[in-house]
């Protein structure tokens, strides 16, 4: 039964009486011209932010976080990730331009000793850029807000009564009973890639050069090299001075700021180094989160990448990941403790993009290759110009997901235990334990938190693969995504969500199939991008939006023979094998 408010309510107090500030975001955050303005919504958080960055939207993410005060929640009604139909749920998200209703969970925030959680909707599934989106929360959760009734019966500020009432009208025609809404708003969906894609557009090839200064044959090189070599790359700059991208904010287009240097690394593994001439692949190596390339080529975060460049005989080629590489742990901690520098750990993110964009067309069609680090025993030169992979684990796989969305000319990537859906990655990342703390500090109220990891979902866009995934061409090269059941460091649900944007389908057997995602032959036919699966058999993480504990879920499955093998083979050709038989690809069937 629907709630009747009696009185015209007061203007100003939006959906829920709580102005711009619940839900968010929302049409309240939007200026009168259509632009993206979160002042007035943030407006109460004792935080510097720098809102302007955010001013060219006309609307908000493809992978939103959406934040709302309710009273009377019940959460045994909220929608879970594993079964989000959105046909049988109380909490789905509508595209009002296709009609279609889209999966989403819910859940609340599950920060201890809270009295009033926000109540958080997640889509799992990316949202189109250009098409308006509504949230649709139904009295199974919650009853209707006295604000809200007021403004569906025609009562309260004009505007915003008519939109209600048209929003509600617009949901009846898709299917949707208005009388069991309990909430409901819409918003615009906008290219938050709009930065990234200027930022590369500006790339200059005469900016590109590179040097070896730290060369190393034989007993010196890394573990299972030949030759090991470290250098610099430099590339086309796109930060300012103050460390972010140098954005015109009415806009969104990036300037050219001159050049910018990165380290660079390359491994020539044992066993190739009398190969004929043009005759070893070369791959493009990401790393993991606070990692960098010559950690994994040296050993130092275990044998799996070295050991996979032996046995497939490949020359990997690795740059940081900037902004979440070691490097950058001083920079984390600093958005941490105040969440408004944000924009200068997602602008080197960016910046990377450039850089391993030129670092590929260096190696493909430019002469990075003719350096004598590339030289066999014999003096010819050892890569193959024929064709060029990319290999990304954990970070490099999400970044690496963006990287080949947006066009990389590479002609495969293998993604191991990506994800995606930064403002939902993050807090049930195990990795979230070194950061919430200093954030708790400077922001002590679990409403404003959400709300600030809702905003910075915006600024996320340009390292964010959703936003390459809900517009991913139809040439971009195929890609093998590699989940980890029970991931503790990158949620299944965020690996799910993507691939599931994608129409991906799932090659194998697995241990635990994923709602939407539907099985595909294998092997594959040569090309086919596909999800799979590994088990490591370790317990599923707490089903919350808290840091998960760590049991090396995440680790795991790349060091089992049998996972190098299908790596491998996707490398080789893009055709996704199943290597572990008739069970699913596990601890216990994979190999140690």
């Amino acid at each position: 039964m629907l709630l009747c408010a009696c009185t015209t309510p007061p203007d100003g107090l939006g959906l829920t009486g709580d102005g711009a500030s619940s839900p968010f975001p929302s049409r309240e955050s939007l200026d009168e011209d259509g632009y993206v303005d979160v002042s007035a919504a943030l407006s109460d958080i004792d935080v510097d932010l720098p809102t302007d960055r955010v001013r060219w939207r006309r609307g908000f993410s493809p992978a939103q976080l959406f934040v709302v005060r309710l009273d009377g929640v019940d959460a045994s009604a909220l929608p879970e990730w594993r079964n989000p139909d959105p046909s049988q749920s109380s909490v789905f998200l509508v595209d009002l331009t296709s009609g279609l209703q889209l999966p989403a969970m819910a859940e609340l925030d599950a920060y201890p000793d809270q009295a009033d959680p926000a109540l958080l909707i997640r889509p799992l599934q990316g949202l189109i850029p250009g098409h308006d989106v509504a949230v649709v929360i139904t009295t199974d959760v919650a009853p209707r807000p006295e604000r809200f009734d007021a403004l569906a019966r025609g009562k309260g500020p004009t505007e915003l009564s008519r939109e209600t009432r048209e929003l509600l009208d617009d949901l009846e025609d898709y299917g949707v009973d208005p009388d069991g809404v309990a909430l409901a708003w819409s918003v615009p969906i906008e290219d938050g890639l709009v930065p990234l894609r200027s930022a590369l557009d500006v790339r200059d090839a005469a900016d590109v050069s590179w040097s070896f200064d730290d060369v190393r044959t034989g007993e010196d090189a890394d573990p299972q090299a030949w030759r090991s070599a470290g250098g610099t790359l430099t590339v086309t700059g796109v930060l300012g001075e103050d460390g972010m991208l140098a954005l015109d904010s009415a806009t969104g287009s990036v300037s050219r700021t001159g050049t910018w240097e990165t380290d660079l690394f390359v491994p020539i593994p044992e066993g190739v180094e009398d190969a004929p001439a043009g005759s070893v692949p070369v791959v493009i190596f990401g790393h993991g989160i606070f990692g960098s390339p010559d950690r994994y080529f040296n050993s130092e975060s275990g044998d799996a990448v070295p050991s996979i460049a032996r046995d497939g005989g490949v020359i990997l080629v690795g740059i940081p990941w900037r902004g979440l590489s070691r490097a950058d742990l001083g920079l984390a901690a600093g958005v941490a403790a105040d969440i408004g520098t944000i924009p200068e750990l997602t602008g080197r993110l960016a910046q990377s993009q450039v850089a391993i964009r030129q670092l590929a067309e260096a190696i493909r069609g430019g002469d990075l290759l003719d350096a004598p680090i590339f030289q066999g025993a014999s003096g010819q030169s050892l890569p193959s110009r024929e064709r060029l992979s990319y290999f990304g684990i954990s970070l490099g796989g999400i970044e690496g997901t963006l990287f080949t969305g947006l066009g990389a000319p590479v002609d495969q990537s293998v993604l191991h235990v990506p994800g995606s859906m930064w403002s939902t990655m993050l807090e049930r990342s195990s990795n979230f334990t070194l950061l919430e703390g200093p954030l708790v500090v400077r922001v002590t109220d679990p409403w404003d938190r959400q709300r600030l990891y809702a905003w910075t979902q915006l600024h996320w866009d340009q390292a964010d693969p959703m936003c390459a995934a809900v517009t991913w061409p139809a040439d971009a090269a195929p890609i093998l995504l590699q989940e980890s059941l029970h991931d503790e460091q990158v949620p299944n649900l965020t690996t799910r969500a993507m691939a599931r944007t994608l129409h991906l389908g799932r090659a194998g057997l697995v241990t635990e199939p994923a709602w939407g995602i539907e099985s595909i032959p294998t092997p594959t036919e040569p090309g086919t991008s596909a999800w799979v699966q590994h088990d490591p058999e370790k317990p599923a993480p707490e089903d919350s939006n808290r840091p998960a504990e760590v049991t090396l879920a995440h680790d795991t499955p790349r060091h089992w023979p049998a996972v190098q093998t299908q790596i491998l083979r996707f490398l080789d050709d893009a055709v996704v094998e199943h290597p572990c038989g008739d069970a699913p690809c596990t601890a216990s069937t994979a190999g140690e």
